[in-house]
């Protein structure tokens, strides 16, 4: 499975609510996308504490959901993960944790123009990406599949309910 595959599954499980992208959306697209950001942001700073207690392709996985729905809210469809290879992956993807929610806390809370935080972002939810992908100790494709099992088997017609 690639990215773009695994993204388009991984969305399915975004709250309706949130689903701003889709044609039937009637709701408040500004209110969505940073409500979806912030969660994504929350998302991912706490699984890299669970990724640092556990290493596992399952939390990895966890991380490359709460990265790829980012990645969906700044209508970015597509990135080809490219695992890193730097001895201190975990101390980076805590800290593209930390520049994402610094990001999301700006255009959030500070009011600070979309197009403005879009591209640092977008770097930095790739690096975070990057970061954990090469923590894993099997392949993304596989990483992916597993995540997206876990997905199925907890929500098999995509989440309807919050919680």
């Amino acid at each position: 499975m690639n990215s773009s595959q695994y993204q388009e599954l991984c969305v399915r499980t975004v709250p309706p609510e949130h689903q701003f992208w889709k044609l039937e959306f009637d709701g408040d697209i500004p209110k969505a996308r940073s409500e979806l950001m912030t969660n994504c942001a929350l998302g991912i700073a706490g699984e890299s504490s669970e990724i640092s207690e556990l290493p596992s392709s399952d939390e990895i996985g966890d991380g490359f959901w709460y990265s790829y729905a980012l990645l969906r809210a700044l209508n970015v469809d597509e990135y080809e993960p490219s695992p890193s290879t730097n001895a201190d992956c975990l101390k980076d993807a805590f800290y593209f944790s930390g520049k994402i929610c610094e990001l999301v806390k700006k255009l959030v809370f500070h009011g600070r123009e979309f197009e403005v935080v879009r591209e640092p972002m977008i770097r930095a939810t790739k690096q975070y990406i990057d970061s954990i992908a090469g923590l894993d100790k099997q392949s993304i494709s596989e990483t992916f599949e597993q995540n997206i099992g876990k997905l199925k088997n907890r929500y098999p017609e995509g989440f309807f309910e919050r919680g």
